[in-house]
């Protein structure tokens, strides 16, 4: 990891791993209406991208807003080993230990292998009916 790596990210008065901290905004973005989680292929940045805009948030200007409102970053070099803010508040992981790129990497394979799953099955479907989905004849 290098010091200017996301760790995790600071929110109502605690600190969060990457992995947990969408279920914590998208919690409290309920407020602006049905907030659709977090996709699987869907890296932790792009997802509070999408829920900054929806609050008329600028992510990149954390002056502008509180920690109270929208999540800021923690960087490595901001977490110390044995310091009081180095575990997710929520899973208790230590974010120096946290591998965020290669979370998105497997939910992104998990992603592929089940839209593959799903398309092996509709393949079969119409290879042994003809085309025809007999789920719906009576």
């Amino acid at each position: 990891m290098n010091a200017a790596d996301i760790a995790g990210y600071t929110y109502q008065a605690d600190v969060y791993c990457p992995d947990c901290i969408s279920q914590q905004v998208n919690g409290a973005a309920q407020r602006f209406g049905t907030v659709p989680g977090p996709v699987a292929w869907e890296t932790t940045e792009e997802y509070l991208a999408r829920i900054a805009n929806m609050m008329g948030i600028d992510p990149e200007q954390e002056e502008t807003y509180d920690s109270d409102d929208f999540p800021k970053v923690v960087f490595v070099d901001q977490c110390c080993d044995g310091g009081e803010h180095t575990e997710c508040g929520r899973c208790g992981e230590d974010l120096l230990g946290h591998d965020p790129e290669g979370d998105a990497a497997d939910r992104a394979v998990e992603a592929y292998q089940d839209r593959r799953a799903e398309y092996a099955e509709e393949r079969f479907k119409r290879e042994a009916f003809g085309g025809i989905d007999r789920r719906y004849e009576l």
